[in-house]
This record gives C-alpha cells, sequence and structure tokens, in this order.
C-alpha cells in the first residue's frame, strides 16, 4: 500500500490547486481505491481537482474516492477517523500545525527515502526505488517545504502557500501606544512575535476607549489552526522534557511549556468568546434577515398598491382624454349647427325680404291698374 499512497501523494502534490500538504496515512489497506481527504472548496476549484484525479486515475489505474470536510470540522473529523476501526483514510491536505500534530503521534507515513536534492528544475527525478522516483527538494521553495518536516523528517510535499498580512493605522498605534514617529509605530508592530505580544497589542489598542479591529479573517477556523499549533509546540516540549537529564535545561523548557499553555489558555477563552459573538451575531442576522423580509414583503404590497393605483389613473387619465375629445366633438358639432342656424336665418330673411318687395310691387300695379280704370 505505501507505494500505492506515495504516488497518490506525488499526483496530487503535483497537480491540485489547494493550500497546504498532502501525506500519506499510516494506517490505509491495499486496494485499487484510495480515499482522499481534502477541505471543502469552491466548485471551480472542485472541478480542477476532478480532472486531476481523472488524470491520475487513467495514467495509474487508481481510482481516487474525495471526502470533502469543510474548514471548521476538518480537524475534528480526521481525528475521530485515525482512531477509528475502519481505516480509510489514505492521503489527506493538512495545514502544517496538524501535520505536526499527527507527525508526532507516528499516525503519517515517513517520506525521507523518497526525497532527493538534485539539480534538475522538476519536482520529481527519475530513481531505482520502489516508485521509480524521488522528490527534488530544490525544486520547492524552501519556506513551504520547511512546513512538510517535522523532527527532521519529511512527512508530506507542499502544495501551494498563502500569506497572511496584518494591516494598521501608523496614527491609531501612535496614540494607543505613546509614540512620537512613524517608525516607532512600524517597530512597535513588527516587534510582535507571541500570542502574548499580540494580546498586549489589543489591549493597547483598545486602551482608546473604540472597537478597532486588530485584525480581520481569523473565523473559527482560524483559532482552531492557531490552536493546534500551540497543541502541537506543547507535545514536542513535554517530549523533549521527559527526555531531558539536565535539570536547569528542563527548568527552562518546563518555563516555556507553561508559557505556551498560558497562551493555550488565552487563546481558547478568545475562541470562545469569538463562538460566543458569532453566535450572537447569527440570531441578529437572523432577526434581522427576518425583519428584512417582513420589509419586503410589505414593499411588495406597497408596490402592488402602487401598480394598481397608477393602472387606476391610466383608466382616469383615459376616461378624462375620451371626454374631451367627445366635449371638442360637441364643440365642433355645436359650431356647425350655429353656422347652419345663422345662414337659415340669413335665408329666410332674404325671402321674407323679397316677399315684401313683390307685395309691394303687386300693391303699386293694383293701385295703378285702379287708377287707370277710373
Amino acid at each position: 500500500m505505501k507505494k500505492s499512497l506515495i504516488k497518490a501523494g506525488a499526483a496530487l502534490a503535483l497537480g491540485c490547486c489547494l493550500a497546504g500538504t498532502v501525506a500519506g496515512c499510516a494506517g490505509g489497506t491495499a486496494s485499487d481505491e484510495i480515499t482522499f481527504y481534502h477541505y471543502a472548496v469552491t466548485n471551480s476549484l472542485t472541478t480542477q481537482l476532478e480532472q486531476k484525479l481523472a488524470g491520475f486515475t487513467e495514467s495509474t489505474g487508481i481510482k481516487v474516492k474525495r471526502v470533502a470536510i469543510s474548514k471548521d470540522n476538518y480537524k475534528a473529523t480526521v481525528s475521530t477517523k485515525f482512531t477509528s476501526s475502519k481505516k480509510d483514510m489514505d492521503v489527506l491536505y493538512l495545514d502544517q500545525p496538524l501535520l505536526a500534530q499527527y507527525a508526532n503521534s507516528n499516525l503519517l507515513y515517513k517520506l525521507d527515502d523518497f526525497v532527493t536534492t538534485s539539480s534538475e528544475d522538476a519536482e520529481t527525478v527519475a530513481d531505482g526505488n520502489s516508485v521509480g522516483f524521488k522528490f527534488n527538494k530544490n525544486a520547492f521553495n524552501e519556506s513551504a517545504w520547511a512546513t512538510t518536516v517535522y523532527k527532521n523528517s519529511v512527512y508530506g510535499i507542499p502544495l501551494t502557500i498563502n500569506t497572511s498580512v496584518l494591516f494598521y493605522n501608523v496614527a491609531t498605534i501612535k496614540e494607543a501606544c505613546g509614540l512620537s514617529t512613524d517608525g516607532e509605530a512600524v517597530a512597535k508592530v513588527e516587534g510582535i512575535k507571541t500570542w502574548s505580544d499580540l494580546k498586549a497589542f489589543a489591549n493597547d489598542i483598545n486602551g482608546l476607549g473604540t472597537k478597532y479591529a486588530l485584525f480581520g479573517g481569523m473565523g473559527s477556523g482560524g483559532y482552531t489552526a492557531a490552536i493546534a499549533q500551540l497543541e502541537s509546540e506543547i507535545t514536542a516540549l513535554q517530549t523533549q522534557i521527559a527526555g531531558m537529564e539536565d535539570p536547569a535545561g528542563a527548568a527552562e523548557l518546563t518555563a516555556q511549556l507553561e508559557s505556551k499553555k498560558a497562551e493555550m489558555t488565552s487563546l481558547t477563552n478568545a475562541q470562545t468568546a469569538f463562538t460566543t459573538e458569532q453566535t450572537e451575531l447569527t440570531s441578529e442576522v437572523s432577526k434581522l434577515t427576518s425583519e428584512v423580509a417582513t420589509l419586503t414583503s410589505q414593499v411588495s404590497q406597497l408596490e402592488a398598491s402602487v401598480k394598481s393605483y397608477k393602472n387606476a389613473l391610466k383608466q382616469a387619465e383615459n376616461a378624462r382624454d375620451n371626454c374631451d375629445k367627445q366635449a371638442a366633438s360637441a364643440q365642433r358639432s355645436l359650431g356647425s349647427a350655429e353656422e347652419s342656424y345663422a345662414a337659415a336665418i340669413t335665408q329666410y330673411n332674404a325671402t321674407v325680404t323679397t316677399v315684401d318687395n313683390t307685395l309691394a310691387d303687386y300693391a303699386t300695379a293694383v293701385e295703378t291698374a285702379y287708377e287707370a280704370y277710373q
């Protein structure tokens, strides 16, 4: 099984777009199918991952079963699997703190026999060993490679790394810490080396009576990783102390151990506070979401009412336009009637005048005839 696991680790390490390290588990069973545990990623990254795994299966004949787990539940799930009677983890993605923790518990394969240093510009170089190649340490980023090493042994192959940064307001730091120059503020930040330093720095900032965010993006997953890192360091110190015969050296390491435990308590309390705040915020968001839904419904009703009003207004405007048209038509008809009436009166008056003139002529003719008769 080790041969197939190493090959699987190589394909995953060189082909997948994840952050961290892939490592082979020490409890798998021989099979034509291996199980790969990893963080749940976006749809686009899932598509890329599926393509790479399909290529691996095509070239090796080994099928890969993916198990995607959310980052916040990853450590608990993997830790449970390690203690389960069903050993179905063959290759898994690990953040550096978890790699150290599991390597310390002898849960991962050592890859020392499959690593070499070569001047070739390739991540793997041909070798006559059982898998036909070795990983070329020189082809990997030095810092990334260091995350796969625990107690001078290699337990994984680096994939990609990311860089966390801290943005800060120089003016705020000068005010909070009583500093005069920007350079002093920068030096103050760059002097943060431990969680205790960070906590003290946060207390200085909070002393302003403000709610400045010290840094963002930690999240419950970030706390989990930080706590895992401390757990790994505490375990390593305990192991060193147990094997030391020098009382002075043991005392010095014991002091470091107590400091780490204090940091662990502080960070655990911070995680608890974060979780509580997150729960409260989630509840508040749920409440606001409900209120937004209610307001959205009300807005929809108002929009429907406005639409109905606009329709009624349009109908009224159309009716008014029709009335205006009918009134204009009636006005035009009235004008024609008045004109016709005036013309008739004029014709009547002309006729009356004609009749009067005719009667006058007749009377004159009668009078003339009468006088002639006499």
